[in-house]
C-alpha cells in the first residue's frame, strides 16, 4: 500500500506530465513544436472570445516552467521534445495584447514558428546559459515576444 507522500508525488508527476504535453499531445511522432503551437490557437481564441487572454498568459509561464521542469527531470533529458506547453506560453505571448483576426493569427503563428526555430539573437544564448524549466520555456517567451514585436510593425 503507498503511502500518502508517494500519492502526492505521482499525482503531481502526471499532471505534470499532462500539462508538458499538452495532453499528450507532444507523444505523436513528427513536428511536436508545431503541434504545440497549433494546440494553443484555439485556446487563445477562446481566452480572447471570454476577455481572459492576459491572465491565462500570466498563468501559463509559471505552469509551463513548472512542468517542463518535472517532466525534463522525470525523463533525463534538458529538452524532451514531447514538451510543447512552452509553444502555447509562445503562442500566447505573440498575440499579448493583439487584437485577433484571421490574418494576426496566421501571421502570428507562422512569425512565431520561424523565429522558435530559427532562435535569433539573443534567444539561442538565453536558452544554453539556463537550466531547467525556465531553459525549456524561455526560448519560446523570446520567440514570442519577436513575434509579438512583428505583429505590431507589420499591421499596427
Amino acid at each position: 500500500m503507498q503511502n500518502r507522500e508517494s500519492t502526492r508525488s505521482l499525482s503531481l508527476k502526471n499532471i505534470a506530465e499532462m500539462l508538458s504535453t499538452c495532453a499528450h499531445l507532444g507523444y505523436i511522432p513528427g513536428p511536436t513544436g508545431t503541434y504545440g503551437s497549433l494546440f494553443a490557437i484555439p485556446l487563445v481564441i477562446i481566452s480572447e472570445h471570454y476577455h481572459i487572454k492576459e491572465l491565462v498568459l500570466l498563468l501559463i509561464i509559471p505552469l509551463a516552467i513548472w512542468s517542463s521542469h518535472k517532466m525534463a527531470e522525470a525523463v533525463g533529458l534538458d529538452d524532451p521534445s514531447e514538451i510543447i506547453v512552452d509553444e502555447v506560453a509562445g503562442i500566447f505571448v505573440t498575440f499579448f495584447f493583439i487584437r485577433l483576426s484571421i490574418g494576426i493569427l496566421f501571421s502570428g503563428f507562422i512569425l512565431f514558428r520561424i523565429f522558435d526555430i530559427f532562435k535569433p539573437y539573443p534567444i539561442r544564448q538565453l536558452e544554453k546559459n539556463l537550466r531547467g524549466g525556465i531553459s525549456i520555456v524561455i526560448d519560446d517567451v523570446a520567440a514570442g515576444l519577436y513575434s509579438n514585436m512583428a505583429l505590431r510593425l507589420f499591421f499596427y
